[in-house]
């Protein structure tokens, strides 16, 4: 039985930080991409300490965390910690995630939420790029090493949420209302039709044609083709033209494509 695994979702490089600075201070400790195991169909696993490190998605679980984690068949015993990365909002996956255990006998033991900057350029502030960026994430360098702390110490904590269901209505307003999230993406004419936005989607909702890369109306909201594009070319209708891409700046590009 392996000691610590550590499952992570990421398109813009938060997650994954986070999921490589736990694992590091853990040490024995193997980080698994949620998007690679979800493929290829990897849903056993035993391991004495299981980690869910994930963006939030208007207070919610980004859909293929839910899924992957409503088919995971793990051991009884397993200690099992959730990490919410963060831009401001305020998130309820906590909740959801003790939901999708309760029917396989398991609950979150312990769970921290870190405030890193928000990739979200469909809307909201201008996100954050360079030192005012670096500045934000390494402000959870200390806090990152207490929880690995708690965690290595078997703590448990009482994770209940505020305004479940406020958020929760909020969650399900975002799933009905953006059935179309890629309507208004394009491409300007710098593209060079390289790929790397259909190999970072989770959802492979990218097929790259002559013109470029082509939208087929399964998008996650995620913005990682938005902001991993390497010559910025890649936008939302147009509010989006004048906006900063952001990627966390400790990580690849490299290393959030899909394998």
């Amino acid at each position: 039985m392996k000691k610590n695994l550590i499952f992570y979702f990421s398109t813009s490089g938060n997650s994954l930080y986070t999921a490589k600075e736990i694992a590091k201070h853990l040490k024995d400790a193997e980080i698994i991409s949620i998007v690679d195991a979800f493929y290829k169909k990897e849903f056993k696993y035993e391991a004495e300490t299981i980690g869910f490190v994930y963006p939030i998605y208007a207070s919610g679980l980004p859909p293929m965390v839910s899924e992957f984690i409503s088919k995971l068949q793990l051991n009884k015993d397993s200690y099992i910690f959730a990490a919410e990365c963060t831009g401001g909002g305020k998130g309820i996956t906590f909740s959801m995630i003790n939901k999708l255990l309760y029917p396989k006998n398991l609950s979150l033991s312990n769970g921290e939420k870190f405030l890193l900057n928000s990739n979200y350029v469909r809307m909201g502030r201008n996100p954050k790029v360079g030192e005012d960026a670096k500045k934000v994430i390494d402000s959870n360098k200390f806090k990152i090493e207490n929880f690995t702390l708690s965690i290595l110490n078997r703590e448990s904590k009482d994770l209940k949420e505020k305004h479940t269901r406020i958020n929760l209505l909020l969650y399900k307003l975002w799933k009905d209302g953006f059935k179309n999230k890629d309507k208004n993406f394009n491409t300007n004419e710098f593209c060079t039709a390289c790929g790397i936005c259909a190999k970072i989607c989770p959802n492979k909702n990218i097929e790259i044609i002559d013109e470029g890369p082509k939208w087929k109306g399964n998008c996650c909201d995620c913005m990682g083709c938005v902001n991993n594009c390497p010559h910025k070319c890649i936008n939302i209708g147009n509010k989006t033209k004048k906006k900063n891409r952001y990627k966390n700046p400790y990580i690849l590009t490299s290393e959030l494509l899909r394998k």
